[in-house]
């Protein structure tokens, strides 16, 4: 390998029998996600003691490659900001940007001169699984994939095992040893194309290719030497029945919040889990976009953790070959996950649909979920000629499934053929939305348009106990939203020194679907409502 860097152990003195060495490397990736960010570290001393950079951060999931990825992949794995395939001969790397950053950046890395004779198998292995529900196709759907907290590569050099493992912000590589192997045979190549140097005021390693920069340190006691591409630190010897364990830390450098519900979470893009849900069991359960492990962007998903030990009980990918962007997230008593966004996958994995065709460029989507999530009970489209996206879901007294967004295509959405039409069409930019379907999905109850001569949309939705529908968003319409009936005559226009968008909190009747409150929330700057929690 020609060029490429190589990482090595050089064993200065001779072994004595019994001696069992252990080289641990510790890929410590971190990366924006929600919530309050700042620096998290962790030096190799305290991963020699067996500490981790977060024990907030949540078990690390290894998914057999059961044909969601090319033939070659072994495993895959998504933490915080990365994720990773492992294969026979090594692993890929895939680097989550910082925040108006360039694209995601790859790195391989190869076991050099590894015989590769034993067996590779997941170890640790877990009641959850993950589930892929990719186009339209059900026959191209694979459920049931098993997961495992570790990979273990027997034999990878001679007398010398390999576990992989890992904490969500980190990648562990533990060798154990026999007495009599050779830890100087552990060697590891990255890209032949990786920038290399050592960092003079720390020792670490700097590995760098487009789009992604990481940074080796050091064993602890010990420094890196860079000689003609090759990176080597010495292992002293142990005594008889002595362990050794020599850490090292890959670390992005970037800001994280590993607290919080993001901590659980697949590998991300910047801030995008975009829902949490508590089920009546107390399981989270999270939708948003992860990395996409052999192809470009990101992909929407779906997940379910366990209330006591935070392991997911299933996380399902789902989607078709376009964009799809999970935004609303409710679940039923039965633990069924209801998910809304838009897509512009003409592919979507639709199922016993109101409408099974996208419409325009793009449109809203309702899916619903089995509680093993494996299988759609619905999933349609929603949207006419324009765009439409479903942007927060709630359920009804009934079972029926408020959807709040926002449209460009009111008068064309489909609709039953008892199903009345309310509202009186688009009148600016975007109208906000909200609509009601049926349980199973197979029926638009009710919607309505609301706006002015705007930009209006509807981010969040909910219901009181007396049926009434509560939405809150955001609107460019000087003339939205209009007082409710006998409140006062409606804004005539924007006051000086007003903002440039508002925000608004309308309740709807639940017969009507006629405002019977607004509330308007303006002040010197952009002013916009996200979330929506009714009480009573």
């Amino acid at each position: 390998m020609t060029g490429a860097t190589a990482v090595g152990v050089n064993a200065r003195e001779p072994h004595r029998a019994p001696v069992v060495v252990t080289v641990l490397i510790c890929a410590f990736l971190t990366f924006p996600t929600l919530g309050a960010r700042r620096k998290e570290s962790i030096s190799a001393d305290d991963l020699a003691a067996g500490a981790t950079a977060d024990q907030s951060s949540g078990w690390q999931p290894f998914e057999e490659n059961r044909g969601q990825a090319d033939s070659g992949a072994l495993f895959l794995t998504r933490g915080d900001g990365y994720a990773a395939r492992l294969d026979a001969d090594g692993f890929d790397l895939l680097l989550a940007p910082a925040p108006g950053g360039p694209a995601a950046g790859h790195l391989r890395l190869d076991f050099a001169g590894a015989t590769g004779s034993g067996s590779v198998l997941g170890e640790d292995p877990s009641p959850g699984v993950v589930n892929y529900l990719r186009g339209a196709s059900p026959g191209g759907w694979i459920v049931g994939v098993p997961i495992f907290g570790a990979v273990k590569y027997a034999d990878l050099y001679p007398g010398i095992d390999l576990t992989v493992s890992g904490n969500r912000r980190q990648l562990m590589l533990r060798f154990d040893l026999e007495s009599d192997s050779d830890p100087g045979a552990v060697t590891l190549h990255f890209d032949e194309d990786a920038r290399t140097e050592i960092d003079p005021r720390t020792g670490d390693l700097l590995v760098g290719t487009a789009g992604a920069t990481v940074r080796l340190r050091p064993p602890a006691g010990t420094a890196f030497t860079l000689e003609s591409g090759a990176v080597t630190w010495s292992v002293s010897g142990a005594g008889p029945g002595e362990a050794r364990t020599i850490s090292m830390t890959l670390d992005r450098r970037l800001t994280g919040d590993p607290s919080g519900i993001a901590a659980v979470a697949p590998a991300l893009t910047d801030e995008e889990v975009t829902r949490v849900a508590v089920g009546s069991d107390g399981g989270t359960y999270v939708t948003g976009r992860a990395l996409a492990i052999g192809a470009d962007g990101a992909e929407a998903f779906v997940a379910r953790y366990d209330r006591a030990d935070k392991r997911p009980i299933y996380t399902t990918y789902f989607g078709g070959s376009a964009e799809d962007v999970p935004l609303g997230l409710v679940v039923t008593a039965n633990h069924e996950a209801i998910v809304g966004g838009w897509t512009r996958s003409t592919d979507f994995p639709i199922a016993n649909a109101l409408q099974p065709v996208l419409a325009g460029a793009s449109g809203a989507f309702v899916l619903r979920l089995s509680a093993d999530g494996a299988t759609p009970i619905f999933s349609t489209y929603l949207g006419g000629g324009g765009d439409e996206e479903a942007r927060s879901v709630a359920l009804g007294e009934d079972g029926e499934i408020w959807i709040a967004g926002r449209t460009r295509s009111f008068s064309t959405l489909p609709r039953h053929a008892s199903t009345p039409a309310i509202g009186s069409g688009l009148r600016g930019g975007y109208d906000a939305l909200v609509a009601a379907l049926d349980g199973d999905g197979l029926r638009l109850l009710d919607a309505v348009d609301l706006g002015g001569i705007g930009d209006d949309s509807a981010e969040a939705v909910g219901l009181d106990s007396s049926g009434r529908v509560w939405i809150a968003g955001s609107s460019t319409s000087p003339d939205f939203p209009a007082p409710a009936a006998g409140a006062g005559p409606a804004p005539q226009g924007r006051a000086a020194g007003a903002s440039s968008s508002h925000a608004f909190v309308v309740a709807l009747d639940p017969d009507s679907l006629a405002p019977s409150f607004v509330s308007r929330i303006e002040s010197g700057g952009t002013v916009t409502a996200t979330g929506l929690a009714v009480v009573a």
